[in-house]
């Protein structure tokens, strides 16, 4: 037998019955209501947050990559322009100061994204034991007050 059938049974056999199980069943109903809000908002919404936080950790880590690849690019073009014309010493310097500045800021670069995602990491794992810790108090309290019931 289904609950239902078993409920139907049992409210045409005791009609006085039949509104105890109505109210009953409606107040789960409103405690699996109160269930499902609370976890929409205090678990999904803050989780969907997280879409946005990575495409900016996602664009750091991009500008990082292209700051080195820069770094790269004006070794390269100086070990051309050295290899090619080492008397033109105006022009090496010129290109050392800049592949020096390029590789300062690729160096700090790397650093602030590896920091950044540090940072992101120790902030997922907290979140994520939040949210289960939440989601189970959730759970329990919805059990909780079923029982009670």
């Amino acid at each position: 037998y289904s609950a239902l059938t078993c409920i139907a049974t049992i409210a045409s056999r005791f009609p006085g019955l039949r509104f105890v199980v109505c109210c009953y069943l409606s107040a789960v109903e409103d405690y699996r209501n109160t269930l499902i809000t609370r976890v929409e908002s205090q678990i999904l919404e803050p989780l969907a947050k997280y879409g946005e936080i990575m495409k900016l950790k996602r664009n750091a880590v991009q500008k990082a990559i292209a700051a080195r690849d820069k770094g790269v690019q004006r070794q390269r073009k100086l070990q051309q322009t050295t290899n090619r014309n080492p008397g033109n010493r105006d022009a090496i310097v010129a290109m050392q100061v800049n592949a020096e500045y390029a590789q300062t800021e690729s160096s700090r670069a790397d650093n602030v994204v590896q920091d950044e995602i540090d940072k992101f990491e120790q902030m997922k794992l907290t979140d994520i034991k939040k949210y289960l810790t939440d989601y189970t108090l959730i759970n329990l309290s919805f059990h909780a007050r079923a029982m009670e019931m």
